[in-house]
């Protein structure tokens, strides 16, 4: 299990309280400043790697308190310019993002 750590501030992703989302989603930010592994507590800062079979260099992240799987998406409500937001809102395990990383030579 991991811990994302953000820069260039060392905060970490935590579930946003379910009162700050307009969507029936769980948004993730930058608002842990230290790590929380209670895998019950909504304050979890804990992610498990999910490696799909057959896509090398390949991982998606689970969120372990939520049991969802981590996505990433674009918006554009600032002025035009775009920023990443991260969210946890889909259970199939098809429907997460891989994110691709190169092997270490």
């Amino acid at each position: 299990m991991i811990h994302f750590r953000c820069s260039p501030t060392p905060t970490r992703l935590q579930q946003v309280p379910p009162s700050h989302s307009k969507y029936d989603v769980s948004c993730i930010s930058t608002i842990a400043n230290v790590a929380n592994e209670d895998k019950k507590k909504t304050t979890s800062t804990l992610f498990q790697p999910v490696f799909p079979i057959g896509e090398l260099n390949t991982a998606g992240f689970l969120h372990v308190q939520t049991q969802c799987h981590l996505r990433t998406f674009y918006n554009k409500d600032y002025n035009d310019s775009i920023n990443y937001i991260a969210c946890v809102y889909t259970k199939d395990g098809d429907g997460f993002h891989r994110y691709e990383f190169a092997p270490v030579s």
